[in-house]
């Protein structure tokens, strides 16, 4: 019986081992390569600590959760390779998020083997079993510029196994979870009570860096601690049940397997799962903008005690903003970072975000400001803007 030890540990996306697969999860331990989302989002909390400081990699949470599609949206995608059998078992095992969100997938026509992707393809999501490492990036992050030069945006490790050698049941997990991360959801969080970074046997963790990537002690707390306490911007109970959830390999903690932060691997949706999706993408469209403006609401909370200023705030807005960019839909998302101050100005009255312009990259309905006094930011989204 194949054995597979769930570990979701650095960065935005997860790692584990794999023990005698033929259909891996993501590596740690059994490999040393490290998947291109996470090294996509490496770079991103090192770029957050230069830029913010400290406290700066903690933000890239924030960021991921506002990488939503809009509500409504039909998502495009094709497959590099994989025959006809592989690719309707992936849509089957992907589709199980959709039911009662407004979210659609076309993939093309199922009697013609589904839509093939080429080197050029531009779909929303695109999909290959010959990578290797299961992962995939976060949302929106699929169509960013520098994602699409590259090609698949969701990986499925197959190790060239014919479909009827393949692990179904496992198979089915990694597909969901994955197809999960294409739609902007993120790994369950360990609890915030739970202070599972002091069950954590961080000599080992440290070791094993050096060892396979050539991480120093500083490299590893910023990429990999940050992950364990990042804010989630939702309002749903912390779910052990997830199939969004990460499990650490046993190693990882003091007491292995009785560590109270161990958790084997999630097999199937959860009813919370279902609620964070629907959530995100309610039937009806114009309701996004509410979940978006709780996600606003706590984010502000987290930004509130980093003490950031002007400049600073600008870089966050700036960030926030590219991130959301594909929502939409009208809203105005206000992050007052002074408990009990509101903030009131107009867009107009505020100082652009990262001092160059109030519209972000050029952006059409896309506008960014800083209140001057470094309590707070505004974004805006009009799609009837010009």
């Amino acid at each position: 019986m194949r054995q597979f030890v769930k570990f979701a540990a650095v960065f935005s996306l997860a790692l584990s081992i794999s023990l005698q697969s033929a259909v891996s999860a993501h590596e740690f331990g059994s490999k040393t390569s490290l998947t291109p989302p996470i090294i996509r989002y490496a770079e991103e909390a090192e770029r957050l600590k230069s830029a913010i400081g400290p406290s700066g990699p903690a933000l890239r949470g924030v960021y991921n959760q506002m990488k939503l599609w809009p509500s409504g949206t039909t998502l495009r995608g094709c497959f590099y390779d994989s025959d006809q059998q592989l690719r309707s078992y992936f849509l089957q095992a992907a589709n199980r998020w959709l039911p009662g969100t407004s979210l659609r997938t076309d993939f093309g026509d199922a009697s013609r083997g589904f839509r093939s992707c080429t080197k050029d393809s531009t779909e929303d999501i695109r999909v290959s079993f010959s990578g290797s490492g299961n992962w995939s990036y976060i949302g929106a992050d699929s169509i960013s510029p520098d994602v699409l030069k590259e090609g698949p945006s969701l990986n499925v490790e197959t190790e060239g196994q014919p479909f009827d050698r393949l692990n179904l049941q496992h198979l089915e997990e990694v597909i969901t979870h994955e197809f999960g991360h294409a739609l902007g959801m993120l790994h369950e969080h360990q609890s915030p009570s739970a202070n599972c970074g002091s069950e954590f046997d961080w000599p080992s963790v440290y070791s094993y860096a050096e060892k396979y990537w050539g991480w120093d002690q500083d490299k590893v707390r910023t990429n990999f601690a940050p992950y364990i306490w990042e804010p989630r911007l939702r309002t749903t109970p912390y779910d052990k049940t997830s199939v969004m959830h990460y499990a650490l390999a046993s190693w990882m903690y003091i007491k292995g397997t009785s560590s109270r932060c161990f958790v084997e691997e999630p097999r199937r949706l959860s009813k919370i799962d279902r609620a964070t999706i629907l959530a995100a993408y309610p039937a009806d469209v114009a309701l996004q903008s509410r979940e978006l403006e709780k996600r606003a609401a706590l984010a502000s909370k987290t930004l509130s005690a980093m003490n950031l200023n002007s400049m600073q705030l600008g870089e966050v807005g700036s960030t926030l903003a590219r991130s959301a960019k594909r929502i939409n839909t009208k809203v105005k998302l206000q992050f007052a970072l002074v408990p009990g101050r509101p903030l009131r100005a107009p867009t107009e009255e505020l100082n652009p975000c990262q001092g160059s312009s109030v519209e972000i990259g050029g952006e059409a309905g896309l506008r960014c400001g800083v209140i001057p006094d470094a309590s707070g930011f505004v974004i805006e989204f009009d799609p009837g803007k010009n």
